[in-house]
């Protein structure tokens, strides 16, 4: 015990070993009341119109089932006014996907990453750097981030289906449909996108939604709820232009 404990804080272990104990500390603090988990709260704010916030609500996952797909006859979803996704944006949305950060909070997504990049920095330099060599661990450093990721990558799929919320109370995917929110993600598409759904002094609802294949819609667009997917759990949407009696 007294060598692991002198190998952590060893030079080449030591920086990892402090991110670790300062992630303990901030979980202390979060214990005892004197911070809570949102005191880390980061967005992102890409090409002007892209506004990524990491404590995005993660939406609907009710026990009532509606038939998946999209309804025949529906109108085509109409392109929105905003600015197509830039490179940037795109990838910076890939990883957010990726990683589940719109379902998960940063602070929880970054206390495994702290965790695994200690554990695996420990093991490489106790196993490849007996002579504790500065240029050996920085070698293994970018490896040992790429191995960290993967694990944080596979460890999060259940730790977002802890954090999906049920809907509000009496709220089913049948009264759902029809309704109108505004979309709050950088746009929505096939693939990617929320809006925010709000009936009177009800709480907000967000709904992880889609449109058809290439449609997309914009950020503070409009857009219907059409139908619900089962396969991925979205609904999906299209675009309009009501402004008024939104969901009255």
């Amino acid at each position: 015990m007294i060598e692991f404990l002198q190998e952590t804080v060893n030079y080449v272990n030591f920086p990892v070993t402090v991110l670790l104990v300062g992630m303990l500390l901030y979980w202390l603090m979060v214990i005892a009341g004197v911070v809570g988990m949102d005191a880390i709260d980061i967005g992102l704010d890409l090409d002007a119109d892209v506004d990524v916030g990491l404590d995005i609500d993660p939406g609907i996952d009710a026990d009532v089932d509606l038939d998946g797909g999209s309804i025949d006859g529906a109108p085509q979803t109409q392109v929105g006014s905003g600015s197509s996704t830039t490179g940037g944006d795109s990838f910076m949305r890939s990883v957010f996907e990726y990683f589940y950060l719109a379902e998960i909070p940063i602070v929880i997504v970054a206390s495994f990453l702290v965790f695994y990049l200690w554990m695996v920095t420990i093991v490489t330099n106790h196993y490849t750097n007996p002579n504790q060599s500065f240029l050996i661990a920085a070698a293994w450093f970018l490896p040992n981030v790429f191995v960290s990721l993967v694990m944080l990558r596979y460890s999060m799929m259940p730790v977002a289906i802890l954090f999906r919320k049920p809907p509000p109370e009496n709220k089913t995917r049948d009264e759902l449909l029809g309704l109108t929110g505004r979309v709050t993600t950088s746009e929505v598409t096939e693939t990617f996108g929320q809006i925010e759904i709000k009936r009177g002094d009800e709480p907000e609802i967000v709904l992880n939604v889609r449109t058809r294949p290439g449609q997309t819609l914009a950020k503070s667009d409009l857009a219907r709820v059409m139908s619900y997917n089962r396969d991925d759990g979205t609904f999906l949407v299209e675009h309009t232009r009501l402004e008024s009696g939104l969901n009255e």
